[in-house]
């Protein structure tokens, strides 16, 4: 229930609904909606196109069979850890959030790219994920 003080020191009580009705969809909601796309699509293709790259990496890299699984699963096991974002966007903004954990997730999968060996390419990939 959300309660609305006028002028003429009437309060007017609303639930949750109807607050939203009353307020509606703004410029805001509509940016945030679009970032929030935009970034859903780029872990997605993050998660899904490591798969790719593992195939050159499992020749490049000379990986077995279970080095080869346990870096198909680190971008699965990195959103595992992204929980905690939720909690800090609640309580230092979804702005805040966003660029944050975006930017450092960027500079994370750019240097996993360059990792020499699967162990920091793994550890890269989880951390990066995990932002």
């Amino acid at each position: 229930m959300v309660s609305v003080k006028d002028d003429d020191s009437e309060v007017d009580v609303y639930n949750l609904e109807e607050a939203i009705k009353l307020t509606g969809h703004g410029r805001y909601n509509y940016q945030l909606l679009i970032a929030c796309s935009i970034l859903s699509h780029a872990v997605a293709l993050d998660m899904f196109g490591f798969n790719v790259v593992l195939a050159a990496a499992t020749c490049d890299l000379k990986l077995g069979i279970a080095q080869s699984g346990a870096l198909a699963s680190a971008p699965f096991a990195g959103v595992i850890f992204a929980f905690p974002w939720g909690y800090y966007a609640d309580t230092k903004g979804r702005r805040r959030a966003l660029l944050l954990s975006s930017s450092v997730g960027f500079i994370m999968a750019g240097l996993s790219s360059f990792a020499a060996s699967w162990q920091v390419m793994l550890a890269l990939k989880i951390i990066g994920c995990a932002l």
